[in-house]
């Protein structure tokens, strides 16, 4: 028999579905409550994990194309680099063999100079002094084969003129190529030069002479001989002094010549600004070239009323 549903069954039926309904709805807020923020909060942190991705992109591809053109303008700075050193090293090159092949031509110019100085010397010796002694003896028996004569006078005036002129050649061969250099060496050549420009030109002139004198290469001795006789001649003809010292110290290393006068001096800078004698300008700048070509140094030092010192050294090439 089919069961009739009671008032009272009905009544707990309907509040069990307001329960359920009830229930469902607060299920439902309460997700709403809480799945809704979480959700929220993930989709937040997946878009800053986007942006900070993106970010971290751009600056990751930022900092790559910095470091490529920074690698670029290193390689173009690089091959300019190395192209401008090239060309400095070929200029530098050029310059070297430049002054190489100048090194050479100044060389061979002073060389030539010293070989025309011998055969011109030695032309001079052993032709025109020999005819003048000739012609010294031949006015002598004149005089000694028509004596006493009106013209004993004359003839004496003569032979005097041929004596000085004898005098003077054998002191410009001195100049040229003094024998005391090539038999002797260069100390007794450059007493002789003191000595003999001493008693000439009145201004005293003395030599010290330091350490082992032994004897040098050939062109280290012509060298200290021509920067002696020019810087004595400098001393005679442009300083004024009444007095010069010259002073050589020998070791196994080097040779330093100083010349020294008590002058009236110049200016240094004068040299430069071309307002020094053009003589003595030439004269200073031969002394320099000179110990340079033989790979020493030239030091020159004066002041007006202080006198003026040459001082040159030579490393030395032992033979």
């Amino acid at each position: 028999m089919a069961e009739i549903a009671s008032p009272h069954s009905a009544e707990v039926r309907g509040r069990r579905d307001l329960i359920v309904v009830v229930a469902a709805v607060a299920v439902a807020a309460v997700a709403e409550l809480v799945i809704s923020p979480l959700q929220r909060l993930t989709l937040v942190v997946v878009q800053y994990e986007d942006l900070f991705v993106a970010e971290l992109l751009i600056i990751l591809l930022t900092a790559t194309v910095g470091l490529v053109f920074y690698a670029f303008r290193r390689l173009a700075d690089a091959r300019r680099f190395r192209d401008e050193s090239m060309a400095l090293r070929s200029s530098v090159d050029q310059a070297e063999g430049l002054h190489r092949r100048y090194r050479t031509y100044a060389e061979a110019v002073v060389h030539g100079q010293e070989e025309e100085r011998m055969r011109l010397a030695r032309d001079l010796h052993d032709d025109s002094i020999h005819r003048l002694i000739l012609l010294g003896q031949k006015l002598e028996l004149v005089r000694f084969d028509h004596s006493p004569s009106p013209a004993d006078q004359d003839l004496s005036a003569i032979q005097d003129i041929v004596n000085q002129t004898i005098s003077g050649m054998r002191r410009f061969i001195q100049e040229l190529r003094p024998t005391f250099l090539d038999e002797l060496g260069l100390v007794p050549a450059i007493e002789a030069l003191v000595e003999e420009k001493s008693e000439r030109t009145g201004v005293d002139m003395s030599l010290d002479v330091t350490g082992k004198a032994d004897r040098l290469t050939e062109s280290e001795e012509v060298t200290l001989f021509r920067i002696a006789q020019s810087a004595l001649r400098n001393v005679v003809l442009h300083s004024k002094a009444d007095a010069a010292e010259i002073a050589l110290h020998f070791s196994d290393s080097q040779v330093d010549l100083e010349v020294r006068d008590f002058g009236v001096g110049f200016d240094v800078q004068d040299l430069t600004s071309g307002d020094q004698t053009e003589a003595a300008s030439f004269g200073l700048l031969g002394m320099r070239e000179r110990a340079e070509l033989q790979g020493g140094t030239f030091e020159i030092q004066s002041s007006p009323d202080m006198g003026t010192a040459v001082h040159v050294t030579l490393p030395r090439r032992h033979n």
